[in-house]
């Protein structure tokens, strides 16, 4: 069962097109990866899901057709979730309050408290830091603040864009086997990941992008065995 379709979709900043007639979709439970070169549409693609950008074609959720109408906070209460490129957390609050933010939607104080202590259990490292600012924390541990505070919004397809950006190679393999544990928990998730060896392995499906069109599109096995992906996306 599908929770994304997307037909048709274009967008563009002034004159200058980003996306066009881009088709896709995600079925429940997977993990879908999107690949394509710097400046390709991957992550216009992730904003006009996630309400941040004008968009023609259509994109529907649990099968409620969206619009450019609807707010990217609406978005977010039905269960989209976007970790943006570069963590983009508040590096000035403390780790608590980073969290907090997650939390904006919850009906109570208690129900808030609660969660973010499921989040330190998940994020030991993020417990024993959750005093300091956002901004004095490693790479590794920012994404895991990110990726907790995401989670605090109750997602049911999380977006993720670049999560390995700027990490080390044993911080990578970290993230990543959060990324697979969420998804065997039930979330759904789209990743945009410059890194398309890393992103076809953990992946179920993939979707190519070549300067704002959707170019290939398969298995993430039959892209990582396909010989075009392998010499431009793959090192060869």
């Amino acid at each position: 069962m599908s929770i994304l379709d997307i037909n048709d979709l274009s967008a563009s900043y002034g004159n200058i097109s980003a996306l066009r007639g881009v088709n896709l979709t995600v079925e429940e439970g997977e993990i879908v990866a999107i690949i394509g070169a710097n400046g390709a549409g991957k992550t216009t693609l992730l904003n006009c899901i996630s309400g941040l950008m004008r968009f023609t074609g259509t994109i529907k959720y649990q099968g409620e057709l969206f619009t450019g109408k609807i707010r990217s906070d609406q978005i977010v209460r039905k269960g989209i979730v976007q970790i943006p490129e570069g963590r983009q957390i508040f590096s000035e609050l403390s780790v608590l309050n980073n969290l907090k933010m997650g939390c904006y939607s919850r009906p109570s104080r208690e129900q808030a408290q609660k969660e973010i202590a499921g989040i330190f259990r998940l994020f030991p490292r993020l417990g024993e830091r959750k005093y300091q600012k956002g901004g004095s924390l490693s790479g590794g541990e920012q994404q895991m603040l990110a990726v907790g505070r995401a989670l605090l919004s109750k997602p049911k397809l999380l977006l993720m864009d670049e999560p390995s950006m700027g990490l080390a190679p044993v911080v990578v393999e970290d993230i990543f086997k959060i990324i697979r544990r969420l998804n065997q928990e039930g979330i759904t998730i789209m990743l945009i990941e410059q890194n398309a060896k890393l992103a076809l392995k953990n992946a179920n499906r993939a979707y190519v992008i070549e300067t704002g069109e959707i170019q290939f599109s398969g298995s993430a096995q039959e892209l990582a065995a396909d010989e075009k992906i392998k010499a431009v996306y793959l090192g060869g």
